[in-house]
């Protein structure tokens, strides 16, 4: 079977009332109770142009900030409810991620949450990457930090 022919898709549903809109590869419909579908497509690249491409990218790239997004709101909630190191123990044995970089997940996860709730909405509506919302964490323990609405990405 050639992958033309295989139907892989992905889809992350945060929509506890079972909502199956699903919308286009790689965009989040929202749901009447306020979640979301995101639905990534699986495709043969072979026949596609190299604009065709570039588009691919970017809508898999808003895909994948919108499913971090959703991660980082999901691990902050969970520790909350627990502790930064079992929610990171959950993500190293359920996703198989390194120690490391799940604790660094987890820490940037609650601050987002806490500290930025307006970069966090940002990564959930795939504005902006997984990066930027790193970076915007990690100015926050500069000493000349004004606030979320002084950084220009964030608005």
């Amino acid at each position: 079977m050639e992958l033309s022919d295989m139907d892989t898709s992905l889809v992350v549903a945060e929509n506890p009332a079972g909502d199956d809109r699903t919308g286009f590869v790689g965009e989040a419909v929202l749901a009447s109770d306020g979640g979301f579908v995101i639905r990534v497509t699986r495709r043969s690249v072979d026949g596609l142009s190299l604009d065709e491409l570039d588009d691919r990218i970017e809508e898999l790239g808003k895909a994948r900030a919108r499913i971090e997004g959703c991660l980082a709101e999901v691990l902050a909630e969970r520790a909350r409810r627990s502790s930064n190191r079992e929610a990171a123990a959950v993500l190293r044995e359920r996703v198989l991620e390194s120690a490391g970089r799940a604790s660094g997940d987890v820490k940037t996860a609650v601050s987002l949450a806490e500290n930025f709730p307006s970069t966090l909405e940002a990564l959930v509506a795939g504005e902006i990457n997984s990066g930027h919302a790193r970076v915007i964490d990690r100015v926050a323990g500069k000493p000349d930090y004004r606030g979320e609405e002084e950084m220009p990405w964030c608005r």
